[in-house]
C-alpha cells in the first residue's frame, strides 16, 4: 500500500478482491493524479497481477499516453518484483525457522544416542567387573571346599580314634563355619550371575535402541540436508529476481 499511497491521504480499498486508490501522485509515472485499480488472479502455476491507471477520467494506454504508459508499466514491474522478493524472503525466513527446529531435534537425537552408548558402556564394564568377582569367588570357593574336606577328614579321624568330645566338638564347629562360608560364597556367585543376566539383557536392549537411534539420526540428517538444499535454492531464486 505504501508504494501507491503517495501524495494522498486516501487509503487503499478492497472490494471483492479488487484493490483501488484514488488520486495518488506517482511522480515516477505521471505528474497527474492517478486512480489505480488492481486485481490478482491465482493459477495453479502462477499468480497474475493486473493493474490499471486512470488519469482525468481515462485509462492510460500506449497510443494516447505512451510515456506515462511505459512509466506505469515499469512501475508495476518493479512493484511486482519487490513484492516477489519480499515473498521469497519471507519464505526463506520460514524455511530457516524450520531448519532450526529440525537441527534442534537432531541435537536431541544425538544426545539421546550418546546416553545410550554411555549406558551400554557402563553395563559392559559392570559385567566385566562381575565376571572378575566371580573368578575370585570361585578361587575362594575352591580354597574353602578343600578346607571343608580337610576338616571332614580330620573329624572322621577323631571319631574313629574316639577322641575327646571337646576335640570332636571343635572340629564340628569349624566344619559348620567353613560350610557356612562356602554357602555364602555360592549365594554371592549366584547373585552375580543373575545380575550379569540382567545387565546383558539391558545391553541387548541398548543395542536395539542404538540401532533405532542411528537410523533416526540418519533420517534426520537427510531431512536437514533437504531443508538446507531448499533454502539454498530459495536464495538462488531470490538472487535471480531482476
Amino acid at each position: 500500500a505504501k508504494a501507491v499511497r503517495q501524495g494522498t491521504r486516501n487509503k487503499v480499498e478492497n472490494i471483492n478482491n479488487e484493490f483501488s486508490i484514488q488520486e495518488s501522485m506517482l511522480k515516477k509515472v505521471s505528474s497527474r493524479p492517478l486512480n489505480i485499480y488492481a486485481f490478482i488472479l491465482a493459477y495453479s502455476d502462477k499468480v497474475e497481477l493486473n493493474v490499471f491507471f486512470e488519469a482525468e477520467g481515462k485509462f492510460l494506454n500506449k497510443t494516447e499516453n505512451e510515456p506515462e504508459y511505459h512509466a506505469a508499466k515499469m512501475f508495476v514491474r518493479n512493484f511486482a518484483l519487490d513484492a516477489y522478493r519480499e515473498a521469497v524472503k519471507q519464505e526463506i525466513k520460514t524455511e530457516e525457522g524450520r531448519l532450526k527446529n529440525i537441527e534442534s531435534e537432531q541435537k536431541k537425537l544425538i544426545k539421546d544416542a550418546e546416553k545410550l552408548y554411555k549406558s551400554k558402556g557402563s553395563e559392559k564394564r559392570g559385567v566385566e567387573s562381575m565376571k572378575n568377582k566371580i573368578a575370585m569367588l570361585k578361587g575362594d570357593q575352591d580354597r574353602i571346599r578343600k578346607q571343608v574336606q580337610s576338616i571332614k577328614d580330620e573329624l572322621l579321624r577323631y571319631q574313629n580314634q574316639n577322641a575327646l568330645p571337646a576335640v570332636i566338638k571343635d572340629a564340628e564347629k569349624r566344619l559348620k563355619s567353613a560350610e557356612k562360608d562356602l554357602s555364602k560364597l555360592t549365594r554371592e556367585e549366584e547373585k552375580l550371575h543373575r545380575d550379569i543376566n540382567k545387565s546383558e539383557t539391558s545391553i541387548r536392549s541398548d543395542e536395539r535402541s542404538i540401532s533405532d537411534s542411528e537410523q533416526a539420526k540418519q533420517r534426520k540428517q537427510e531431512e536437514v540436508d533437504r531443508q538446507k538444499e531448499r533454502i539454498f535454492n530459495l536464495k538462488k531464486k531470490l538472487e535471480s529476481i531482476r
